[in-house]
């Protein structure tokens, strides 16, 4: 797919553990970064461990379980990592506005890392 891109462009989508952005934790991301440089799109998905319960309204949702979370790392272990590869692209994603980018920057917060989405 061929996109003029003038920044790296990084779709993303959060699944968490209920809907309260600064209550709640993520539970797995998946993104997608179309360089401005060209070539195939980088991928990366991964399950996080919440260190606390998902509601049984999240799970009817997206159908992750805390048995499937028990050996993921926690959002601190791969906070660095999700930050490098998101890097200075642009966000993008359904409602991610109203809900992930928010829920996101939480995140980031809670682990002492400032997420500018300027």
């Amino acid at each position: 797919m061929d996109i003029n891109l003038k920044r790296d462009l990084c779709f993303f989508d959060l699944e968490s553990t209920g809907l309260n952005v600064v209550r709640d934790r993520i539970v797995q991301i998946a993104m997608i970064k179309f360089k401005a440089s060209g070539g195939d799109p980088e991928e990366m998905t991964m399950l996080i461990n919440p260190g606390i319960p998902i509601s049984e309204e999240a799970m009817s949702v997206h159908g992750i379980t805390p048995k499937d979370l028990s050996n993921k790392p926690t959002f601190q272990q791969v906070a660095q990592k999700i930050y490098d590869f998101i890097g200075n692209a642009d966000l993008a994603g359904y409602n991610s506005n109203r809900f992930d980018v928010p829920l996101l920057m939480e995140e980031f917060a809670r682990v002492g890392m400032d997420f500018d989405t300027e």
